[in-house]
């Protein structure tokens, strides 16, 4: 298809919102040299390609649409059995990430204090001495490595990597395994999927599943068909958030409380004796569990315990009784207090009265032994490990981060930047400047991810699903593929290793041509079978018949992925150790639902959508959306109960600062019955100092030093605030006035919120 020039510059002015082309700082578009004849000489064809979104843990699958190579708008692919032809607003930014004008284009070196280029050739050579040099020594033990990514196959490249080295100290951060971490601690593995076949009552603690999960898109049409089928859903949490908003009770609470909670509900299961029996084999130690649960969580206890009312805690232990298969679910916000393990624990003990009856498990192994070795995982270290060496006297030597911002995404970040600034030789693959990677010594920038190949994998919609993540342009920038350096690694410090690809792109293939001689699943070439082609399936029938791995190979990628809708499941039945692990579990500073004393309120900091791990500032369109509802742009907010307003006599509207230990930032006050009494609700994702747009305020800046005491991550919700009023003249107002404003402002919610 041709397009005429002038039609062009308005597509790539839209769909880029309104990038200016260019090399100088004012730049907002940044391209190679080598493109602009092209661009300027007139667009002429109109190509398609599919590939992955990785920016959360989704892994959707997208249609790019280029104009002469120049890819210019992205879109969801309609024969994704994930998004289903969906895409986010995140999602729709991976376009302009391509040519956003921050990106390293090339290799850095830091000289006297500050970064020079540098050819790949040098920066390889100094990152290889370096580790050359530690390991020389046997000190791999003074090596770290942080590696933030959603791909299960650049987590088993560094895990390969830990292990041919001996360096133990690897920290992969992702949305799964910080998601299913708590089940190791009770030597369980965890289940793959809600079966949403079979679960009939629904009790999330705190999840956003349509906006922060492990497949949002999927989530916001299964949630919407379980409820069509007149299910309950329960959500207990601080507040409601606009994917939890569509639902059946809202159970107030602070997450520190989760875990008392989940147990006063198991109270209700113990004494009525409405549990599976079959746990009272499958839980070691469930004599005293059961004994201690009795001795401690009845409901007038629980009440205290937690602030919600005894006769709720009732009601909901009844519903979960009845219920054949119900599930109460917990995801990696879980972790974000200061007894977040302990709290995922007890719901884990909850789900196992009932059998976990509504989990399911993958029941071909095929799937799960593509890329998993279980000889590569060399130690469970968290991100509490490497904050207790930085604060101790064995030294650091070595630091290599890839992907992760874990500075901005931390408290305490004034504390971190002067320990990691002590680490003699830090490394980043970080494809920006932000405020971890300005720490380091040597920057490798990778590519961006509509230049690299990679396989996503997924199993939540309870079918095996791989999405391709493949090249849409060749490398624009004198960037490197992380993975690809992490493998030379491997091979120049290891002169016998095992691992046996050269690169990551022979690693994906060998993966894929293991599907290929499997032979089960099909590709994505259509979105629907009927039962009578499942049913031919089952018995060995096939239609998708290749001449050799190659023609497997192209066919894979001019369809986006693979998956296995004809692929059976199991019930979820571990066995589980709880010997030793239920105790109180009440968090640090938490002291029920209300608040503490007049003008003290507990802080909790949610996460937007739009904000994932911290990156939205690189791209101006998710900041504009950031707020939006609110009609508040580039500053942060902070969202009141209208009834906890009204005892401060404060307005919708108006300027506050919020006061915590570590020093007062300013926000504006939006009125919200959907935050619970007694906290002070500021969103996570504006204040950047580096990276991208520096506007507004990080409230982690102002948190309190909490961690959760075994994962490391820090503690969202449990810093206690107080609000002090910014000008006299706009914050204080009439009783009538707040009365009328609280009828406003309760309309506008229901229209929000529905």
């Amino acid at each position: 298809m041709e397009i005429k020039r002038r039609d062009f510059v308005k597509l790539i002015g839209t769909s880029l919102a309104g990038l200016a082309v260019g090399g100088g700082a004012g730049a907002m578009m940044k391209l190679p040299d080598s493109f602009f004849p092209v661009l300027y000489s007139g667009p002429r064809v109109e190509t398609w390609k599919l590939t992955s979104c990785s920016k959360c843990p989704g892994s959707c699958s997208l249609k790019v649409r280029l104009i002469d190579k120049f890819p210019v708008q992205a879109f969801g692919n309609p024969l994704s059995p994930i998004n289903d032809g969906g895409i986010c607003s995140i999602g729709l930014t991976s376009i302009s990430d391509l040519y956003h004008p921050s990106r390293i284009s090339s290799p850095l070196k830091k000289v006297n204090d500050k970064f020079v280029p540098i050819t790949y050739q040098e920066a390889y050579s100094i990152l290889l001495e370096n580790l050359k040099n530690v390991i020389g020594e046997n000190r791999q033990d003074d090596i770290f490595i942080i590696a933030q990514t959603e791909s299960e196959i650049r987590a088993e490249i560094f895990k390969n990597f830990s292990k041919e080295t001996g360096i133990k100290n690897l920290i992969i951060d992702n949305y799964r395994s910080n998601s299913t971490s708590p089940y190791s601690e009770i030597a369980a593995e965890a289940p793959d999927f809600i079966d949403f076949e079979k679960c009939d009552y629904l009790l999330n603690f705190g999840a956003q599943f349509s906006e922060i999960s492990q497949n949002p898109l999927y989530y916001a049409r299964a949630l919407y068909e379980f409820r069509e089928k007149g299910f309950q859903i329960t959500t207990a949490g601080p507040k409601l958030t606009p994917s939890n908003s569509k639902l059946d009770e809202w159970i107030p609470v602070q997450p520190a409380a989760f875990g008392d909670l989940a147990l006063g509900i198991a109270y209700v299961l113990l004494k009525d004796g409405q549990y599976d029996k079959n746990a009272e084999t499958s839980i070691s130690g469930f004599s005293s569990i059961k004994k201690y649960i009795i001795d401690n969580y009845y409901p007038d206890n629980a009440e205290k315990l937690t602030g919600v009312p005894a006769d709720t805690i009732l009601q909901t232990g009844r519903k979960f009784e009845k219920a054949a298969a119900p599930v109460a679910y917990f995801d990696e916000s879980i972790l974000f207090t200061s007894n977040g393990t302990e709290n995922a624990l007890a719901i884990i003990a909850l789900n196992a009265l009932k059998s976990f009856s509504g989990y399911g498990k993958i029941k071909d192994e095929f799937y799960n032994s593509l890329i998993k070795n279980d000889n590569s995982i060399a130690e469970n270290v968290t991100f509490g490990t490497f904050k207790n060496r930085l604060a101790g006297k064995t030294n650091i030597k070595t630091l290599m981060i890839s992907g992760s911002n874990f500075i901005f995404n931390n408290t305490d970040q004034e504390t971190l930047k002067k320990q990691i600034g002590s680490v003699p030789f830090i490394v980043s693959f970080s494809p920006f400047i932000d405020e971890t990677s300005t720490f380091a010594h040597l920057i490798i920038p990778d590519h961006n991810e509509l230049e690299k190949l990679d396989l996503l994998f997924d199993e939540s919609i309870g079918k095996s699903v791989i999405s391709v993540q493949q090249p849409v342009v060749d490398p624009f920038f004198n960037t490197t593929d992380t993975g690809d350096i992490v493998i030379s690694l491997i091979k120049d410090l290891k002169t016998e290793s095992k691992f046996l690809f050269n690169n990551v792109n022979d690693y994906v293939k060998a993966i894929a041509e293991k599907l290929y001689k499997n032979g089960d699943g099909t590709l994505m070439s259509q979105s629907k079978f009927t039962e009578i082609e499942k049913g031919l399936r089952k018995i060995g029938w096939k239609t998708d018949e290749y001449g050799s791995f190659d023609d497997f190979w192209d066919s894979l990628l001019e369809y986006g992925g693979w998956w296995n809708p004809f692929g059976e499941k199991k019930s979820y039945t571990p066995g589980i150790d709880f010997n030793g692990k239920l105790s109180a579990v009440g968090g640090i500073n938490y002291k029920g639902v209300r608040p503490i004393s007049n003008n003290k309120f507990y802080l909790n900091i949610f996460r937007n959508s739009l904000d994932y791990k911290g990156s939205m500032s690189l791209y101006p369109v998710l900041v504009e959306q950031f707020g939006h509802i609110w009609s508040v742009f580039y500053k942060l907010w902070v969202e009141i109960n209208p009834e906890t307003a009204r005892g401060q006599l404060l307005r919708d509207g108006s300027n506050v600062f919020i006061k915590t230990s570590k020093g007062k930032f300013p926000a504006v006050v939006i009125y919200n019955p959907s935050v619970m009494p007694g906290s002070l609700d500021v969103p996570f994702g504006l204040g950047h100092n580096v990276l991208g747009d520096n506007s507004g305020i990080n409230p982690l800046t102002f948190s309190e030093n909490i961690f959760d005491r075994v994962s490391g991550k820090p503690s969202f919700t449990e810093t206690i605030a107080e609000i002090e009023s910014a000008s006299s003249n706009n914050s204080f107002f009439s009783e009538d006035t707040l009365n009328h404003k609280k009828e406003l402002s309760e309309s506008a919610q229901r229209s929000i919120y529905g």
